[in-house]
Formats: C-alpha cells, structure tokens, sequence
C-alpha cells in the first residue's frame, strides 16, 4: 500500500502481510513513516478498537525471534487479530475461497455443507483410510438456520479401520472459513450398539450427527439401533459414570506430578468432566469450551444451583471479578500467542494450542462476561493457558518460559493454585466432588422427563 497521493505527497509505505495459517494482519512500514504517524494511527484505528495489538514483552519476541522477522522492509509496528475479523470469518484458506480473505457469517447448514467438502477432499487424498464421518460437537445441536458462531470450530469424526497416533492426532486445519477439527476412531469403537451407548463422545453424536460418507452404512445401521436406546436412564447413568471413570483416572496418573501446570490442567478436566456428567444426565451436549457455562442453568432447572456454586469454589472462582478473569483471559491470548511461535513437541491436548483458539479469547470471554457467565467460561480460559504454558515449557527457551511463567504464577495466585502445594489440594478435592456428582446425576436421570425406563 503505498501511501503517497499527488497532492500529498510520498508518505512511505505499508505493508499488510496475512500469516497463511491463523489470519493475523502484521502491519509492516517502511523507514520512511513514523510508527506514530497520523496516517497510519487513522489506517489502523478500526482495528484497533477491537484488537489484542499488545504483545508479551519476552525475550524471542523481539526482530530475529519468531514474531520479529520482517523481511529486512522496515519496522513492524503492530501485530493484531481483532474480534470483529474473527466474526467476518479472516480466512488463512484463501484457496479454498477462491481467493476471498473475508466472507459474511454463515449458519450451520453452510458450515454441514463446508463439511461435506472437506470430507470429499480427505476421502480422495485417503483412498480406502476413511470409512465413515458425521459431525461432533455443538453443530448436532443446531438448526440449519442458526447462526454458526465464529469462536467454534466445525467438529467430525472420522473412522478409520486402525489407530495410528503418529498419523492421526487431532488438530485444527483451516478450511473455506472454518477451523475444521478431525478426530478419528478405530472402527472397533463402533462395532456394536452396546459399545457406543456406553460411551459419552460417542453415543449423543452417532444419534444426532449428520453422516457426512458412510458407504457401508457403519453409522446409519448402528443409529437405528442406538437411537431407541439411548435415553434409557441405565444407559444414560452408565455415560456419566464413564465420565468419572475417565476423570478419576487422569486424577491418579497425576497425583504424584510435582508440576503445578499439569496439576492445574488436571484440575480444570476433573471440574469439566462433572459439568458434563450433568450434561449428559439431561441428555444435553457434553460441551468442552462451556461446560460450565451450560451446566449452570441446567443444574437451576432442577433446583440444584448450590452444586453449581460448589464447583466455582471448587476451582476458586467464586470470587473472580470481571476485571480479574478480563485481564487473565488477555495473559492467556499472549502467552497463546508464545506458544504458537515454539511449540514443536506434541502432547495430549495440544490440539487446542492453535492460532484458532485466538477466537474462543476474543470473543466468547468478553461476550460471556457481558452476560454474567465470566467465571464459568474462566474455565476454559484456565485450562487453555494450562496447555499453552505446557508447549512454552517444553519447547521455549528459559528466558522465554520464566517471563511467561511469572506472569502465570500471578494469575494462578488469584484462584489460589499457585504453588505445587496448593494446586494438588486443589486437585485431590476433586476426588469426592465426581462422586458427589454421581447422586446429583442420579438425581437429575430420575427426574428427567425425557429420560426413559
């Protein structure tokens, strides 16, 4: 963009550079313009009232580190991603939009159909690998009509005849305006009825996921049989308590860990896990990024509000302030941001340290403090900035992980998890509140009206 006008005169030039994968702007001037000039603030202006422009000041961050290179044109002078691009769909796919870096938003049955086009492309780069696929996740729960949220991502499992970990690790591609994420199963997770009613992940999205290929009929044949089955109360008390299971035993395997930041993730799974036992016993989606958020009015509609209280200062939320989960949520996004740029070594749960988790930061915090759910969604916020310190201290140089981990240890003192110490306490508590909510669930599945015998 050269800046210079007949009539004005050469100001200097500015370059846009769009980042392929995750739909950042860098703000790129020559030597030429000030970074204070007049002319550039007007440029940037509409995006800066709604962006993160601040990075972490870390050492790495700085010309030569991962975020500083500028190609030797000049200074950069900002670096953003705003809330408002994150709604108008800033596509790193331009391929597969023809070149189009900005659409409208869409629904969810133009997201169903994006699907239906990733999955044709992925079915012929894999001849034979894939055997069926259907949505997952919060799309099943959403009329064609509906608004897609620009935070989400479009949710598919994919069956494959085996598991190979190396090749079939969950992760986020963008895709014609949607962050797709694939997770694939072995065919034997679907070999019966009775095995996919047992299953939480599984069972409510064979029942309502839209089958996207299936040539040999794998989900359409089970669905039949599933489908009947699967508000009966047994089945449904046998999925909450698959949810326990799961979450006692991530408990156990962490006990010993000296690492506050694993204990901390822990932590944030077990509290998610019981948020989404109460999902699953009102035959609800048992959402990851809101769980808390959702389970809330689910537990006030059976007059359980005080088990929701519980689990706020079971994770020492209960006396956030908004001011408070506002400024951890933007540590988050910065510390997000340092991961990205090192992270090289895999581990469970990587999968949301991606640029596309930037959106679940910008837009859904802000909105849901606005609503008065910011302590629930700090959830995901905890648990992110979790995974994310995880990668920085696995792959990051020292210097790098110490500024980030500083900043960490400040907001982890805020909800008193900050030393190993207390974040085991914190942890370990968690124990006899999944039991707890056992009978909680048992409570709801026997007063559910559309639960069955």
């Amino acid at each position: 963009m050269d800046t210079s006008a007949p009539h004005l005169g050469r100001h200097g030039v500015i370059t846009l550079v769009t980042a392929p994968a995750d739909g950042e702007v860098t703000v790129v001037t020559d030597n030429a313009l000030g970074e204070k000039a007049p002319l550039l603030a007007r440029l940037l202006a509409p995006w800066a009232r709604h962006a993160f422009a601040d990075r972490l000041a870390v050492p790495g961050r700085a010309e030569g580190g991962p975020q500083g290179w500028n190609g030797g044109h000049g200074r950069v002078v900002t670096s953003m991603t705003s809330s408002r691009l994150a709604r108008a769909r800033f596509l790193g796919d331009l391929a597969a939009n023809k070149g189009a870096a900005i659409t409208g938003p869409m629904n969810a049955g133009e997201a169903r159909s994006i699907a239906e086009r990733w999955v044709a492309e992925e079915v012929a780069r894999s001849p034979g690998e894939v055997l069926c696929v259907f949505t997952h996740g919060s799309i099943n729960w959403m009329a064609d009509a509906e608004p897609f949220p620009a935070s989400s991502d479009l949710d598919l499992v994919v069956v494959v005849p085996k598991l190979d970990p190396a090749r079939h690790r969950p992760c986020k591609r963008p895709y014609a305006g949607l962050a797709v994420e694939a997770f694939y199963v072995p065919r034997e997770w679907l070999v019966s009825a009775e095995v996919v009613l047992a299953d939480y992940r599984l069972a409510p999205n064979v029942v309502s996921g839209k089958v996207l290929f299936d040539p040999d009929r794998i989900v359409d044949g089970l669905r039949a049989a599933v489908a009947p089955e699967f508000a009966r109360r047994p089945w449904v008390r046998l999925r909450c308590l698959s949810v326990r299971d799961q979450a006692l035993s991530v408990i156990a395997a962490f006990e010993p860990s000296d690492s506050l930041i694993h204990v901390n993730g822990v932590t944030c799974l077990a509290v998610r896990a019981m948020a989404q036992m109460a999902l699953l016993a009102d035959l609800r989606n048992p959402t990851v990024k809101k769980a808390l958020v959702k389970v809330r009015d689910v537990l006030a509609a059976y007059g359980l509000a005080e088990e929701h209280q519980e689990l706020l200062r079971l994770l020492g939320f209960a006396e956030l302030d908004d001011e408070t989960i506002l400024r951890a949520s933007f540590h988050c996004r910065q510390t997000l941001d340092v991961a990205c740029d090192w992270m090289r070594t895999p581990f469970m749960g990587d999968n949301c340290v991606t640029v596309h988790s930037r959106p679940s930061l910008d837009v859904d915090v802000p909105a849901s403090v606005a609503e008065g759910t910011g302590r629930e969604i700090f959830l995901w916020v905890e648990s992110l900035y979790a995974h994310a310190m995880i990668a920085i201290v696995n792959d990051a140089p020292p210097a790098v992980m110490a500024a980030t981990r500083q900043v960490y240890l400040g907001d982890m003192a805020r909800i008193r998890s900050a030393t190993p110490a207390e974040a085991r306490a914190r942890m370990l508590a968690c124990r006899p509140a999944l039991e707890r909510m056992v009978g909680v669930c048992d409570d709801i599945v026997a007063r559910n009206a559309r639960a069955l015998a």
